[in-house]
C-alpha cells in the first residue's frame, strides 16, 4: 500500500509541472558593473563576502550596481553572578542595493545572530566568532546572490 502511494505521489508530482524556479537562471546572467561594501567591518569581512559571492565584475556600462553596507554588532546576552558576559550575540545586518544605470531595482535587508559562549581564553573566544562570522557571510552571501538573481531575471 505505502508503493502505491509513493508511486501516486512521484507520478502526481511529475505531471504537475513543477520546475524549479531559478531552472534557467545563470550565475553567467548576471553583469556586474561594481559591487561596493562598507559599513563597520575589516577588510577581511570585505574579501570573505566578495569571495562568498564570486560575482565577476565587468568593464561594461550594461550591468548592475550592487552597494552593500554590512554591520557587526555583538551584544551581551547573559552574565554570570560576578557580572562577566558568559554569551553574546554576534550579529551581522546586511543593507542592500542593486541599481542599474542610477535606477534602483532593489532594496533589501539580510541579518543573521548567532550565540557565542564566552570562556576565559580570549583566543578561543576569538577563533569561535570568526569561525561564526565566517559561517553567518556564507548564508547572507546565498541570501544575497539569490536575491541578485531573482533581480536581475525581472528586470530582463
Amino acid at each position: 500500500m505505502k508503493k502505491i502511494i509513493l508511486l501516486s505521489f512521484f507520478s502526481f508530482l511529475y505531471a504537475c509541472g513543477f520546475t524549479p524556479v531559478l531552472k534557467d537562471i545563470e550565475q553567467k546572467n548576471i553583469s556586474v558593473n561594481k559591487t561596493y561594501i562598507s559599513g563597520n567591518i575589516d577588510t577581511n569581512t570585505i574579501f570573505l563576502i566578495k569571495n562568498y559571492l564570486s560575482l565577476k565584475e565587468t568593464d561594461s556600462n550594461e550591468g548592475i550596481d550592487i552597494i552593500l553596507v554590512i554591520n557587526e554588532t555583538t551584544n551581551s546576552k547573559e552574565k554570570d553572578t560576578a557580572g562577566v558576559t558568559t554569551k553574546e550575540d554576534f550579529v551581522i545586518n546586511v543593507n542592500m542595493v542593486i541599481k542599474k544605470n542610477d535606477k534602483i531595482l532593489t532594496k533589501d535587508n539580510f541579518s543573521e545572530s548567532k550565540e557565542i559562549n564566552i570562556t576565559s581564553n580570549p583566543e578561543i573566544d576569538d577563533q569561535n566568532k570568526n569561525n561564526e562570522k565566517k559561517n553567518i557571510l556564507k548564508n547572507l552571501s546565498r541570501k544575497i546572490k539569490f536575491k541578485t538573481l531573482i533581480v536581475v531575471n525581472n528586470y530582463k
